[in-house]
């Protein structure tokens, strides 16, 4: 939400709606359905129940946890809503990353140009989810509203549409991240791979690996009984069976 609000993206307002003053969800109605960017208040990593009810109440308008910012049901989060796997977005984003870092031609030009296509081809996608919008607006994001965010200089100096020298990837790790909301293990595997964009781990009792972010889930115990000659050989390549151990693609 934070990451959408400053860097002025149009997508905030074709995915977010708040549910202004509401204290339960009966509360939750088209009356006090607010869609604007700048009334969008994402709920605080880590919180519980009483912590999130005592954000909602010192938020414009009051109210409990059903007052913050939520995935709008009647588009992005719908029964009905379209469920992307493997997108063009996705793609040409790891097509920018691999230009940049020389695996296919092209340099720092082609990847600038896959990045803007991937960009592009997200916020394209959010016209699929005007199947049932009750009293939700249109998602689509116009080519005019799209073109003001590529120039956009609040977050990096040359636009968000420009690959900055040393901030590259960076950028692409933060668009692909955003490319694949609502698909949260893909979003994971790639800040893990990558590292960006920079988030803050979850506060809620503590962490039991360095940085608050697991590396890998360990083998379970049948795993280990049934097949225990094969687990020990792979814990022996990649390191020791914990969750700090990172897998071999995040190395």
């Amino acid at each position: 939400m934070d990451y959408l609000k400053t860097s002025g993206d149009p997508r905030l307002t074709s995915i977010a709606v708040r549910y202004v003053g509401a204290t339960a969800g009966s509360g939750q109605t088209a009356a006090v359905a607010d869609f604007t960017a700048a009334n969008q208040y994402g709920e605080p990593v880590g919180s519980d129940d009483a912590g999130a009810n005592a954000y909602g109440a010192t938020l414009p308008g009051g109210g409990k946890q059903f007052a913050i910012s939520q995935a709008d049901r009647n588009r992005v989060t719908s029964k009905t809503s379209p469920m992307f796997l493997v997108t063009a977005a996705q793609t040409n984003l790891l097509l920018a990353e691999a230009a940049f870092r020389g695996y296919i031609p092209g340099g720092v030009a082609q990847a600038n140009t896959y990045f803007v296509n991937g960009i592009t081809a997200h916020m394209n996608q959010m016209a699929q989810y005007k199947l049932n919008l009750g009293n939700s607006p249109d998602p689509t994001i116009s080519p005019a509203a799209r073109a003001a965010y590529l120039t956009t200089t609040t977050k990096y100096p040359g636009g968000n549409g420009v690959l900055g020298a040393g901030t590259e990837l960076q950028q692409i790790g933060e668009q692909y991240w955003i490319a694949s909301f609502l698909h949260g293990a893909e979003a994971f595997a790639n800040f893990r791979r990558l590292g960006f964009p920079a988030l803050a781990p979850n506060p809620f009792g503590g962490s039991e690996v360095p940085g608050g972010f697991i590396g890998r889930i360990t083998y379970p115990p049948s795993e280990i009984l049934v097949n225990s000659t094969n687990v020990q050989a792979a814990i022996s390549s990649m390191g020791a069976d914990d969750l700090k151990t990172k897998v071999w693609w995040a190395k």
